[in-house]
């Protein structure tokens, strides 16, 4: 669950002292009754393996890991008052779009990591981590299911402010 060792990484060691941030492992029961709703709704009927309740200044966000297939997981990002935010989903390199796959392989790298991202239910776009050669920096690239570069971050990029932070990690 690498966007939340990033959020954790971030809030622990960048974070001022006064800034309000939880985090904690929690059950699905423990969810408010329309947290635990939309998580099962979109769980595909497979078993929640862990639920993180981070709460960062008013921002309340569940987010709940379910294991597709040995070395895939979906997570549900749902916001405290139950309200999908985002379904993020590991997929195989052959699973993508082949717009996306050409796109991502002229970039120039190795293709490592790949997610498919869904927010507010319909809107898709594709996450690839790219390595690349000794000297360049690696990527995290955002696709349209079209193929079209949204966004692409380097790895080494330093967060200076919350807010910078989530609209970064895609909160």
């Amino acid at each position: 669950m690498k966007k939340m060792t990033a959020l954790t990484s971030f809030a622990l060691f960048t974070l001022p002292a006064h800034a309000d941030y939880k985090k904690r492992d929690i059950r699905l029961h423990d969810c408010p009754a329309s947290v635990q709703k939309t998580i099962s709704n979109h769980a595909r009927g497979l078993r929640v393996k862990e639920v993180e309740y981070i709460r960062v200044e008013e921002q309340t966000v569940y987010i709940a890991e379910i294991r597709i297939e040995k070395g895939r997981d979906l997570e549900i990002f749902v916001n405290g008052q139950g309200a999908l935010l985002k379904t993020s989903e590991e997929l195989r390199i052959h699973k993508l779009p082949q717009t996306v796959l050409s796109a991502a392989r002229a970039m120039g790298g190795k293709i490592d990591d790949v997610e498919k991202v869904t927010r507010k239910g319909s809107v898709v776009t594709y996450e690839v981590e790219i390595d690349r050669k000794k000297g360049f920096k690696d990527l995290d690239v955002v696709f349209s299911p079209s193929g079209r570069s949204l966004l692409c971050k380097n790895f080494d990029r330093t967060c200076n402010s919350l807010l910078q932070f989530l609209n970064i990690y895609g909160f």
